[in-house]
């Protein structure tokens, strides 16, 4: 935890301007997912698109491009959003635990709720089912995201001081005596 703390502190003291620290962690983020993600984007579209092709002569329907495009687009856009929001919530949450669960819960599963119930509710049909996900997730994904990066712009600072500022702990045996 002091380790931790400690360089906290380091980049809070820091001339370094808050969009600094920030495009310092977008850089990190994208060195170690940037990759892997547009991998899963890749295989997810073509690895589809290539099944189907080889399991029929039939030609590949409008419809399952359309599909696949949404389900790219939103693996990358949830990416986006987990990323600002996991930032934000990091610096917010006392924990990276609650910090990782809360931005997961914001942007992966409450909207699959709010979809089953609405699919629950209407009964899309077909390509319907695919805009009323690829919608649903597009605003929670674009809300949470500039939620979130308007939160790190503006409070930044702010938050990680209150969050994690000067810790009082008890004088160790030896303080008091020589009090």
């Amino acid at each position: 935890a002091d380790h931790g703390r400690e360089a906290l502190e380091l980049l809070l003291s820091t001339p370094m301007t808050t969009d600094e620290l920030i495009r310092g962690h977008w850089l990190a983020l994208r060195r170690l997912f940037g990759l892997p993600v547009l991998m899963a984007a890749l295989v997810q579209c073509f690895g589809v698109t290539t099944g189907f092709a080889l399991s029929t002569p039939d030609p590949l329907p409008a419809e399952l491009v359309v599909v696949m495009l949404f389900f790219a687009m939103i693996l990358l856009l949830d990416c986006w959003a987990l990323a600002w929001l996991g930032m934000w919530m990091g610096v917010a949450r006392k924990s990276a635990q609650r910090a990782s669960n809360a931005a997961v819960l914001r942007v992966l599963i409450w909207p699959w709720v709010v979809i089953l119930l609405l699919a629950v509710l209407t009964r899309p049909v077909g390509i319907g089912g695919a805009a009323l996900w690829f919608f649903i997730s597009l605003l929670v994904d674009l809300g949470y995201g500039a939620w979130a990066i308007n939160k790190l712009q503006a409070e930044l600072r702010k938050v990680a001081v209150e969050q994690f500022g000067a810790v009082t702990t008890a004088p160790s045996w030896w303080q008091r005596l020589s009090a």
